[in-house]
């Protein structure tokens, strides 16, 4: 009895091993830039961030400032400022 409980995990283990793996979600950096805006934006890039308003941007967004707090949602519509300790942008992605 033991020996063909051996042998029936064993097969299903190799079973297992052959399955391709499930697909990933997309990481909010990998999404195109034209999806939330971050296309017609990249001219911003290196500009400090307090240089502009709120309503120079589009109406889902949020800023990441090294250190700070950020939800894990997924939004593909927002854009998402990223800005280094002294408060220029980095980088302009959507997610």
């Amino acid at each position: 009895m033991r020996r063909n409980t051996f042998w029936g995990i064993a097969g299903l283990l190799a079973l297992t091993a052959c399955q391709s793996p499930a697909p990933q979600p997309e990481a909010p950096g990998d999404l195109p830039p034209a999806q939330c805006g971050a296309d017609r934006l990249q001219d911003r890039i290196g500009a400090p961030l307090a240089r502009f308003d709120q309503a120079d941007w589009p109406e889902s967004h949020r800023v990441e400032a090294p250190g700070s707090l950020q939800t894990m949602d997924f939004r593909p519509e927002r854009l998402r400022i990223q800005t280094d300790a002294a408060g220029t942008i980095t980088a302009l992605l959507c997610g």
